[in-house]
């Protein structure tokens, strides 16, 4: 039999070796090569999250999967959504430069989200590598079924019931954005994307961002 190494292994050769480099005690962090890799990969993850207001960590997330075969959840988590932080604080700057944040909202929606947010980082030390990454890979699925099949034009939710708001936003260009929404129900369905969204370490805003568009009646951006 010939000892030569199978297509498979030549293909995931430079996954682990990247791995290896980076995530080793001896200094191989600071390699020129590796580190040039890493932000080159952050610019990009964060440039397309930032577009579409979902943070970066569902592309980033992958990656670091693929890379650190041996890595826990609850680190490679943690390393996601670091990155995530940055990306977010980066693009609400820009944001809020267009006047397109609506802060009351942010505000209302926040103690509900960090609860969540703690709980699902709590939970994710103990899921298994293997489990994680069938459930990262299933949660994946679902939400690009939903994004491609997600009902339009549909009326927003809950607005029969009581403690529904109303928000006017004008943004730099003068743009007008009109659009009510049960709180309540908005609430609720924060704290649940607050723990997915640190479970798998890929934030909030590629599961929150498709939910308040689409039965919450928010505008896109």
């Amino acid at each position: 039999m010939s000892s030569r190494p199978s297509r498979q292994a030549w293909a995931a050769r430079p996954l682990s070796l990247l791995g290896s480099m980076v995530w080793s005690n001896d200094g191989d962090l600071l390699n020129p090569l590796v580190f040039l890799a890493w932000v080159a990969t952050g610019v990009a993850v964060g440039a397309y999250g930032t577009l579409v207001g979902a943070g970066g960590g569902f592309a980033l997330v992958p990656i670091l999967l693929l890379v650190y075969p041996r890595q826990s959840p609850a680190q490679l988590t943690a390393v996601s959504l670091a990155v995530v932080f940055a990306n977010v604080v980066s693009g609400s700057i820009g944001y809020s430069r267009l006047r397109r944040i609506d802060y009351r909202t942010g505000l209302l929606l926040a103690p509900a989200t960090i609860p969540g947010a703690v709980i699902g980082a709590l939970v994710v030390g103990g899921i298994p590598r293997a489990a994680f990454d069938a459930i990262m890979g299933g949660a994946l699925i679902l939400v690009a079924a939903f994004l491609l099949l997600r009902p339009q034009g549909t009326m927003p939710v809950g607005l029969n019931g009581g403690w529904v708001a109303s928000r006017t936003l004008v943004d730099s260009d003068r743009n007008r954005y009109q659009y009510r929404f049960n709180q309540a129900l908005a609430i609720a369905t924060s704290f649940g994307i607050g723990f997915v969204s640190s479970l798998l370490g890929i934030g909030g805003g590629i599961i929150q961002v498709p939910i308040l568009t689409a039965f919450f009646g928010f505008p896109a951006h």
